[in-house]
C-alpha cells in the first residue's frame, strides 16, 4: 500500500512539474527563423508572446566578438538577450534576435578573415529589419543594439525607416580609441609604443601593416582590414544622425562602457533620452556595489537581468508609438 502510495506521489509531482513547466513555455513562441543577408542566411529567433501587441516588433543586436543571439560565447555565458527577449516577451512584446555572422548557426563559407568587415554587420541589420518590414504585420520596428551592436544598430537606423532605436550599454568611442585605451594596461612600455604605432598607421587607413608576434592575435594581417572598417564608424555621429525616437541604456556599475559613454551619445541628439539603471552592469545584470559579483554574473545565465531596465525600455516603446 505503502508502495502505491509513494508511486501515485511520484506521478503527481512530475505531472505537476510538466504542467508549470508547459504554463511557463506557452505564454510565448521562440521559434527558429531564416533572414537571407547577401552571401549568408542568418539564423534567429522570433519570440511572439501569445498576447502581443499587434503591429510591434524589437530587433535585438548581439555584442562584440563572438557573440550569440543570446548574448553568449566561448568566454560569457550571461544569456542576457535571451532573458532580455522573455522579458520584452511578458510585457506582450515580440522580438527578433539572431546570431551574427560566422557565429552559432550563422554559419557560411568565408575563404578569407580579410574579407570580413564592419560594415557587413550594419548589412545584417538591415537585412534583419527588410525581414521584418516584409511581413507586413509590422508596423512598428524597434532596434534594439547591445555593447558594439549599439554602433551596428545606430548604423542600420540611419540606412532604414525604424519607429525608434535604443542603445544598451553602448561606447560612444571610435574602435581605435577604445583599443587605444585598452593598450594602457600594458606594462611593457616598449611593447605598447608599437601596438600605438601600429592602431595609428591602421587609423591612416594603411593595411598589411608588419606585426610582431606578440601583437598578432590584436592586430595580425587578415584582421586589419577590419579594424580599418570599424575605426570608421563613430558612434556620436552615428547617433547624431537617427531621425527617429532616442533612448540610451547604461548601468552605473558597468565595468566596459561608462555612465559618461551614455552621456555622450545622449548629448549627440535631442532627441535623445537617457536611463542610468542603478545596480546594473555591463551584461544587465543587477550585482551592486558587489565587484566579485559583477565579473562572476558574466557567466551566471541564471541570474536575472534588471527590471528596472526593461520596465524603462517597454515605457519607451510605448510612449513613442504613433
Amino acid at each position: 500500500m505503502k508502495s502505491h502510495v509513494l508511486l501515485y506521489s511520484i506521478i503527481i509531482c512530475i505531472v505537476c512539474s510538466l504542467l508549470e513547466a508547459q504554463t511557463y513555455a506557452s505564454d510565448f513562441i521562440d521559434k527558429d527563423v531564416t533572414i537571407p543577408s547577401k552571401d549568408i542566411k542568418l539564423q534567429g529567433s522570433l519570440m511572439v508572446p501569445n498576447h502581443a501587441k499587434r503591429g510591434m516588433v524589437v530587433l535585438i543586436i548581439s555584442g562584440a566578438g563572438a557573440t550569440d543571439r543570446n548574448g553568449n560565447s566561448r568566454f560569457t555565458q550571461s544569456n542576457c538577450l535571451y532573458q532580455l527577449a522573455r522579458s520584452l516577451a511578458k510585457k506582450d512584446i515580440t522580438s527578433l534576435r539572431y546570431d551574427k555572422r560566422g557565429i552559432g548557426r550563422s554559419t557560411y563559407n568565408l575563404a578569407n578573415e580579410s574579407d570580413l568587415h564592419f560594415s557587413d554587420f550594419i548589412d545584417d541589420a538591415l537585412s534583419c529589419i527588410k525581414y521584418l518590414q516584409k511581413r507586413k504585420k509590422y508596423k512598428y520596428i524597434y532596434v534594439i543594439g547591445y555593447s558594439q551592436g549599439a554602433l551596428v544598430g545606430a548604423a542600420a537606423c540611419n540606412r532604414s525607416d525604424v519607429s525608434g532605436y535604443v542603445s544598451i550599454s553602448g561606447a560612444s568611442k571610435t574602435g581605435d580609441q577604445i583599443i587605444k585605451k585598452q593598450l594602457e594596461a600594458l606594462t611593457q612600455k616598449q611593447l605598447q609604443q608599437e601596438a600605438l604605432n601600429i592602431l595609428e598607421k591602421l587609423k591612416k587607413g594603411e593595411q598589411n601593416v608588419e606585426v610582431p608576434i606578440t601583437l598578432r592575435s590584436l592586430f595580425r594581417p587578415s584582421i586589419q582590414p577590419f579594424l580599418i572598417s570599424w575605426f570608421n564608424y563613430n558612434p556620436i555621429k552615428e547617433v547624431e544622425k537617427i531621425t527617429s525616437p532616442i533612448l540610451i541604456v547604461n548601468g552605473d556599475k558597468d565595468l566596459q562602457n561608462s555612465i559618461n559613454d551614455a552621456k555622450h551619445l545622449q548629448q549627440a541628439n535631442k532627441l535623445a533620452e537617457i536611463k542610468i539603471i542603478k545596480g546594473m552592469n555591463h551584461v544587465l545584470k543587477e550585482v551592486g556595489d558587489d565587484i566579485k559579483l559583477n565579473h562572476s554574473s558574466y557567466n551566471d545565465p541564471q541570474r536575472p537581468i534588471s527590471p528596472s531596465m526593461v520596465e524603462e525600455i517597454t515605457s519607451f516603446i510605448i510612449s513613442t508609438l504613433k
